[in-house]
């Protein structure tokens, strides 16, 4: 990889642009990270559905320069990939903790989600979600971004979001990636197994998942100097 990089980045389920802060201060010797909020999300009010976020991200990726890698983390991975699947260039594409298709729809999922806003209230819960989905390492400042980007979202967005995550199916998507894409993971998220991380490995090319040591779903802000060499290397 030679000259200064661009890279644009897609954030997960719930949270916000911000989230990538860590990963843009990694990033900034060698490359400029541009993050924007997907629809229904942070500062978008408007719903939010795969097939509209995708559409708005492919053609703004068409506005930007060439070359530019594009990530997604989660629900930002789904995004990237159905946007890209359908986007002549060749950009290279970057899925942290993604999946194929989730076993029927995550109805459970979806109904405990439901059922633990409506008992404990929406803040209590995304404290919950942040101390659960971070590993026990995870910095003070870690924790107050996610759980503030967590905050800047509401009930109705946020399960109107995840009901569309769950509907998600790569099966068809992710061949079209092939020979442009790699795949990351925490070596300890409890959002996103192993195997469906290789599921999607194997779908784009069979490359080799990149396993972050240490880190859980949100790899970018917990190894944010792993991931940047990972995203730094490609060719």
């Amino acid at each position: 990889m030679t000259g200064r990089r661009s890279i644009l980045a897609a954030h997960s389920l719930g949270t916000d642009s911000t989230i990538w802060e860590p990963l843009r201060e990694a990033v900034a010797p060698w490359a400029s990270l541009t993050a924007v909020d997907l629809p229904g999300h942070g500062s978008r009010a408007n719903g939010f559905s795969i097939k509209g976020a995708s559409a708005e991200w492919a053609a703004f990726t068409r506005t930007r320069q060439p070359g530019e890698i594009n990530i997604g983390l989660g629900l930002g991975a789904l995004v990237v990939a159905t946007a890209a699947a359908y986007t002549p260039d060749r950009r290279a594409v970057v899925l942290i903790s993604p999946y194929v298709k989730i076993p029927d729809e995550g109805r459970d999922r979806i109904e405990n989600t439901v059922l633990q806003i409506k008992t404990t209230g929406f803040e209590q819960w995304a404290d919950t979600y942040t101390r659960n989905t971070l590993l026990e390492g995870a910095t003070p400042g870690v924790r107050d971004l996610v759980r503030a980007a967590l905050a800047s979202s509401n009930p109705d967005r946020f399960i109107a979001a995840l009901k569309e995550a769950m509907r998600f199916d790569g099966t068809d998507i992710y061949p079209a990636l092939q020979s442009r894409a790699i795949v990351i993971r925490g070596s300890d998220d409890i959002r996103v197994t192993a195997q469906d991380a290789h599921d999607v490995d194997r779908l784009v090319g069979g490359k080799g998942v990149h396993e972050i040591a240490g880190a859980g779903h949100f790899s970018p802000l917990e190894k944010p100097d792993d991931v940047a060499v990972i995203i730094h290397n490609l060719a």
